[in-house]
């Protein structure tokens, strides 16, 4: 047939197939043009690409983080959109950082990159590196071994370049003095509180000015959409509580794990240490052990134990005790003390003497406890609950099957399912996507609540609300969002302008003491006249509880004041009250009280600090000169989980 074509193909025929032909393949090529061959990108930085599927992951895995903080409660749409902004731009970041390194030739080698790698307990199989274990775990995060190696180096060349930034940061002496002085600094301080509950008798508030403000504010009396809800409630301890144990049982099982119920023996121990170094000479360590004999002498000749302690030994923590150390059980002490300890027959019995790193014991035995089994009757109980919750496992997890095989075979109803497993079924009252009560308290079945599934009139999936505890729900009612009208809300708002009306009295009327202050007044007497509570003057340090931390903030930012004359500022409060802080003098910290292993401390996070905020700066030069391309309508093929 080909054959026959082309023998005939000439002339306007051959042209007129050649352009039927053509037109696929052109079409073709211009939706590759468009199109693309390779992978969505959502980002360009410099010409390096961040691909959809990097964008997917990062935002996969931050979402997964934030869900876990959350407890498993969903984003808002708010939420949603700034994650994906904040992951995005973190994105972005990192390529400028890493095509800041690739410039500068920065490169890990195969050696280091193998030894970072080996060097995970997530590759380990006993505290060695396991192969196969690193392929399986790759294998199951959809990574081959080449990309993932090519990401730690990646990682590690970028930590290279920012840690070089941040290591170049210097701390001299003078430094660390100038934050010893600040940090230590004690000021001198009055504070004045200008109360809004006197102003609150007052104030009046109009109708118009009512209802200007609430149509100002109309979104803020919106009743948030509602749902109540129908459950079955399936769990294992509900299920145990009703099996039966009989004492037959529960005696056998008690016989079977006694040695779980014995009682580990403690024994209360006194000693008497002679010191004496580990590696001391023979004439030291000769005197140190015959000292120990002479007191053990003295002991058994009917002198107190407790009174040479006091006297003799070496242990300033004990010997106070008379050398009581409490009670220890084994694994606690040196095991030739405790060896020594746990030999002896008696309470009141003396050995020794005992050598140990610290030097010569004498060890006293002073009471013995544990060391004997649980009687059955003490542990009744425990052992009845355990009975029950293992006979209660293998019948939880074959009803929690059938209640989601039922729920879901039968959507329409959660009666089927309920019968299925022999449970009520139980309804909530109104609760909102953001708070509920009793089992609309979790998030997780909020969430559920306001899903799509339920929305549209069918069972739920199960929800896990824990590893023995499953719910099953569906919508019985549901309120949309509403506006409250106004007479519903006038006294809401009239109050709320009564305490914003005195919260505005209190602050003019602290601004006047402000001004008082400033003008030279005498602050106790300014703060008199208008009726306001006076507190100091008294040294305040950085960090006290003693007053609102908005006050004590304020009082350590004023500045220094100068010829003897006060300043003074004020701060809002919480309840629409008003501080007028007052600062009479300041005394800095004194750099010589630190100890040199404090100012080392100090030394390290300033420069610490210093090494951060240089590495930010530089990031931020980089990116500001960098070429950036961001691909939102890519971005937002991503669904919302």
């Amino acid at each position: 047939m080909l054959q026959a074509i082309r023998d005939r193909a000439t002339g306007i025929i051959a042209w007129v197939i050649v352009i039927l032909i053509s037109i696929p393949f052109a079409l073709w090529g211009v939706h590759e043009y468009f199109g693309g061959g390779g992978e969505p990108v959502v980002a360009e930085v410099d010409g390096a690409e961040i691909t959809l599927r990097t964008y997917q992951q990062a935002l996969a895995a931050e979402r997964g983080r934030l869900r876990e903080l959350l407890g498993g409660a969903g984003l808002s749409e708010a939420q949603e959109a700034l994650l994906r902004r904040q992951v995005l731009e973190s994105l972005i970041e990192e390529e400028v950082l890493a095509g800041r390194a690739r410039a500068l030739g920065l490169h890990v080698g195969d050696a280091l990159l193998a030894q970072a790698i080996q060097a995970r307990p997530e590759f380990q199989r006993e505290g060695r590196f396991d192969r196969s274990l690193y392929e399986a775990r790759l294998r199951a995060a959809g990574l081959t071994p080449p990309a993932y190696e090519a990401l730690v180096r990646r990682g590690m060349v970028m930590a290279q370049l920012r840690g070089a930034i941040e290591r170049g940061a210097v701390v001299t002496p003078a430094d660390v003095d100038g934050f010893l002085r600040i940090q230590g600094q004690r000021r001198r301080v009055t504070l004045i509180t200008v109360p809004a509950a006197p102003f609150l008798e007052r104030v009046t508030v109009g109708e118009e000015e009512i209802a200007r403000y609430y149509e100002a504010h109309k979104s803020e009396f919106v009743e948030p959409e509602r749902v109540r809800i129908a459950y079955v409630d399936l769990s294992l301890d509900a299920l145990a509580k009703e099996i039966p144990v009989d004492g037959a049982a529960l005696r056998s099982l008690y016989e079977e794990e006694k040695a779980r119920f014995v009682q580990p023996e403690e024994r209360r121990a006194a000693h008497i240490l002679i010191p004496v170094p580990a590696k001391a000479d023979p004439d030291a360590e000769a005197r140190a052990r015959a000292q120990a004999e002479a007191l053990l002498a003295r002991i058994r000749r009917g002198e107190d134990f407790a009174k040479l302690a006091r006297e003799h030994s070496g242990d300033p923590g004990s010997a106070r005790q008379g050398g009581d150390l409490g009670f220890v059980g084994r694994g606690v002490l040196e095991k030739p003390f405790e060896d020594a300890l746990f030999a002896i027959a008696e309470p009141g019995e003396v050995v020794g003497p005992v050598r140990t790193r610290f030097g010569w014991h004498l060890v006293k035995l002073l009471e013995v406890r544990g060391g004997r089994i649980k009687p059955f009757e003490s542990v009744r109980g425990e052992l009845a609950a355990e009975l029950r919750r293992r006979q209660a496992e293998a019948r939880f997890y074959e009803l929690a099957d059938t209640l989601a095989n039922v729920a879901y075979e039968q959507p329409d109803s959660l009666e089927p399912a309920a019968r299925a497993v022999g449970l009520p079924v139980r309804e909530t009252g109104w609760f909102t996507r953001s708070a509920g009560e009793g089992v609309a308290a979790d998030p997780r079945v909020r969430e559920a609540a306001f899903g799509e599934t339920v929305r549209e009139g069918h069972n739920s999936d199960p929800i896990e609300l824990g590893p023995d505890r499953v719910v099953v729900l569906r919508e019985i009612e549901r309120r949309p969002p509403r506006q409250r009208p106004l007479d519903e809300v006038r006294a809401e708002i009239r109050e709320r302008l009564r305490r914003r009306k005195a919260a505005e009295q209190a602050g003019a009327a602290a601004a006047r003491l402000v001004a008082a202050i400033a003008a030279g007044k005498d602050a106790a007497r300014a703060a008199q006249a208008v009726g306001a509570r006076v507190d100091g003057p008294r040294e305040v340090r950085r960090g006290e509880a003693a007053w609102p931390e908005p006050v004590l903030r304020r009082a350590f930012q004023l500045p220094r004041p100068e010829g003897g004359r006060p300043v003074a500022d004020r701060v809002a409060l919480a309840g629409g009250d008003y501080a007028v802080v007052v600062l009479h003098g300041v005394t800095d910290g004194d750099p010589a009280e630190a100890r040199p292993e404090e100012r080392k401390g100090i030394a390290r996070a300033i420069a610490r600090a210093r090494g951060q905020a240089a590495a930010e700066a530089a990031i931020a030069f980089w990116r500001g000169r960098a070429e950036i391309e961001r691909f939102e309508s890519v971005a937002a093929e991503v669904e919302r989980p």
